[in-house]
């Protein structure tokens, strides 16, 4: 099993080793990685350390570290996650008051795993689903990066910024606006990033603490919202309404529709 996803600025794969298999020593220039023992006990080399992990464990490599993963007497499964050096220090830049810190930090470390494991696995399914548009996948780089550097980074360092007071919050007003005005149209995180005066952390922040979802979520809450609206009060075909309504595809529409209202756009015309 292999399966894998590029989101342009980080990316999940999983992969196996059988019995004895191990790949060659290697290390990714530009890139930091994550490895993540999903189900076996694997052994890992960086550089000249060896070391057997389990699920609780992982190794972080850096763009100039040498590594390979080792199987034993049984079959492995390994997530790996990578992040470019380039994009970490953008999203230092932005997240720290004043001068960042260097991307330094151990390759060993014990800890719970799951948010990772959790990111990357919803991720490579909805890619598979093909269920995943640009929105979505900006704000999930975006999330990756703040969990790695928070759990790597953020808890050794006091100039981490602290989230702002959420209670009519004028730029989450500003964001909010933003979208039911221009929710018709393809929307980027830039975009509404830009439009609130913020940047994507604390947007992110802001709509989590305020509504409970993220940004992208709520774009397709208001489009959901419309959808329902002028199936109530059109007579439009179910496939304008789709587009009107801001979905790139008639197929994402009614996967969330149904979703949303539990039942399907044609079924909910008929019942109101």
């Amino acid at each position: 099993m292999d399966l894998s996803l590029d989101l342009g600025n980080c990316g999940f794969r999983i992969f196996q080793l059988h019995p004895h298999e191990a790949d060659t020593l290697h290390k990714h220039e530009g890139h930091y990685q994550m490895s993540i023992p999903l189900a076996g006990i694997v052994s890992l080399q960086c550089n000249q350390t060896i070391k057997r992990l389990s699920a609780d464990h992982r190794l972080v490599v850096a763009p100039d570290d040498e590594h390979r993963h080792i199987a034993h007497d049984e079959p492995v499964r390994i997530m790996l996650v990578g992040l470019s050096e380039v994009f970490l220090q953008k999203v230092l830049a932005e997240r720290f008051e004043h001068h960042p810190p260097q991307l330094a930090m151990p390759n060993w470390h014990e800890g719970d795993n799951d948010r990772f494991r959790q990111l990357g696995e919803h991720a490579i399914l909805r890619s598979m689903q093909s269920q995943s548009e640009a929105l979505a996948l900006e704000e999930l780089e975006w999330q990756l990066a703040q969990l790695f550097l928070q759990t790597h980074i953020a808890s050794h360092d006091t100039s981490w910024r602290r989230s702002f007071p959420v209670v009519d919050h004028p730029a989450l007003q500003r964001a909010v606006q933003f979208i039911h005005d221009s929710y018709a149209m393809p929307l980027a995180l830039d975009q509404i990033a830009q439009a609130s005066s913020l940047n994507k952390f604390y947007l992110i922040e802001l709509f989590r603490d305020r509504f409970g979802c993220t940004p992208a979520r709520f774009v397709t809450q208001v489009r959901l919202d419309r959808a329902a609206q002028l199936l109530r009060q059109t007579a439009m075909e179910i496939t304008d309404i789709a587009f009107e309504a801001g979905f790139g595809s008639v197929s994402s529409f009614q996967r969330g529709f149904k979703a949303r209202f539990h039942v399907s756009p044609g079924e909910y015309r008929r019942q109101c």
